[in-house]
């Protein structure tokens, strides 16, 4: 899990590249971890790499990188007031199962809401 700040309360970003890269003691790099997020103003933002597969033991450092962010206003992207209901939380064998009902407590309308599994 990586926390990435931003303390800017007027402006958030849209869109963001990322790079998460484990190094051994003698500096080779092990491997390297990518994507893209985003973050809205003032928010704390926690990136979760799951089932990465490291030896513990061969990793003594790691660098990440934030690249390429598109900030925009507070005003132009703000967080939707989303909140969770009837939330349930199971092991499935080797994986962690959590459900819920998303309510949408704010003014702006979403078509989708996506399932992940």
């Amino acid at each position: 899990i990586v926390a990435v700040q931003n303390s800017n309360l007027e402006y958030g970003v849209r869109s963001f590249e990322y790079e998460l890269t484990f190094y051994d003691g003698k500096e080779t790099k092990l491997r390297t971890v990518s994507g893209k997020s985003f973050m809205y103003a003032g928010e704390v933002k926690y990136i979760i790499f799951p089932n990465l597969s490291l030896a513990r033991t061969s990793v003594a450092r790691t660098d990440f990188a934030l690249r390429n962010a598109d900030w925009v206003s507070f005003e132009k992207f703000q967080k939707p007031k989303l909140s969770v209901q009837d939330q349930v939380r199971r092991i499935e064998g080797s994986q962690v199962v959590v459900e819920g009902r998303a309510v949408n407590n704010d003014s702006i309308s979403f078509s989708k809401s996506p399932s992940v599994r």
